[in-house]
């Protein structure tokens, strides 16, 4: 797949597409209005919200504690006194924020094919599994394992882990239609950004840019202990192009004009982006660096990169492919902020 799981996704800069005519028709999409670009970036922020974080909020990695706290199926921790119900964020921020906007749109014009109904299918799911993920917490909060010997949290938590599989299986069929559509929007804009808005030209085309770097690294299969396999000349373009960006951005950022055409008018995003895109094109060079000089990680180092820190997130080492998604992911984290 062309956008995998383990990335987060960018928000359109609305600004980008000043043009509030609808131009689109029953059977295409042309992203030349402000309604079609707010319905896909409802879609995206719950994307991010359920496979990485939107705005503080997360769903898996709310579960992942919660299997770390309570148990999976296999190997249930239930009979505790008082356990901690923090999951690491607030997970129904996220209903708020990102979910209840994307289904209310879900029937909203212009409509995105079999998208809005596997949406709209998702949205709901969600949101009975946090439902679910209440109701266990408030089993505990109200101490009624002293009365059933823990039985009903038995029950719940067969129910949450079953649900959240399930709303897995339906994220999966999204993340396909999603993908067609956030490369419909790509096309339709970056040419049009370039002489008109050139900083958000190059948020966005170094975004495609390092987007494509690690597309490419996963079509060949490259992971921590492989990656002295990675076809070099297919990424060295890519990253030239994303150091074009990075000095475009230098100025274009610290330029007034420029910024007010672009419609943004926070300053510290667009230097929190720059650095972060500076910090994705420092790992993938120490990578071609390692390349070069044939340099691996250690069995160690590969064992220390397959486990979650306390956040959720996979360990990095310089270099490292988990490294390299970290960065993208902050970038694309930045750019949401834009927003």
């Amino acid at each position: 797949m062309k956008k995998t799981g383990w990335l987060l996704f960018s928000l359109l800069l609305l600004a980008a597409c000043n043009s509030t005519e609808k131009n689109e028709t029953k059977e295409e999409v042309l992203f030349e209005d402000k309604a079609s670009n707010e319905k896909l970036d409802a879609y995206v922020a719950v994307h991010n919200y359920f496979i990485g974080e939107y705005k503080g909020s997360s769903f898996l990695k709310s579960f992942d504690v919660f299997y770390k706290n309570f148990g999976d199926a296999a190997n249930p921790n239930l009979k505790q006194e008082s356990p901690s119900t923090y999951l690491g964020n607030n997970y129904n921020w996220g209903l708020k924020m990102a979910v209840d906007p994307a289904l209310a749109l879900t029937q909203a014009a212009p409509t995105f094919g079999s998208l809005d109904s596997l949406e709209a299918n998702l949205c709901n799911k969600i949101k009975a599994t946090n439902k679910l993920l209440d109701q266990f917490f408030a089993y505990y909060e109200q101490k009624n394992y002293l009365t059933d010997n823990y039985k009903t949290a038995e029950t719940l938590h067969t129910q949450i882990i079953a649900s959240v599989n399930e709303t897995r299986s339906i994220y999966d069929k999204v993340e396909v239609e999603l993908d067609k559509w956030i490369d419909k929007r790509d096309i339709a804009h970056l040419d049009k950004m370039k002489d008109a808005q050139p900083i958000n030209y190059h948020l966005k085309y170094a975004q495609l840019n390092a987007q494509g770097i690690l597309d490419e690294i996963k079509k060949q299969g490259i992971d921590n202990d492989n990656i002295p396999d990675l076809n070099v000349a297919s990424v060295k373009p890519l990253l030239e192009n994303l150091k074009v960006s990075s000095t475009e951005l230098a100025s274009l950022i610290t330029d007034e004009k420029e910024i007010s055409k672009s419609h943004i008018s926070t300053h510290s995003t667009l230097q929190r982006y720059k650095k972060n895109l500076d910090g994705f094109i420092g790992q993938m060079n120490v990578m071609l660096n390692n390349i070069a000089n044939k340099k691996v990680f250690t069995k160690e180092d590969i064992r220390k990169l397959q486990e979650k820190d306390v956040s959720g997130n996979y360990h990095s080492l310089d270099g490292s492919v988990n490294a390299l998604v970290n960065a993208y992911n902050e970038m694309i984290d930045a750019y949401n902020y834009i927003v």
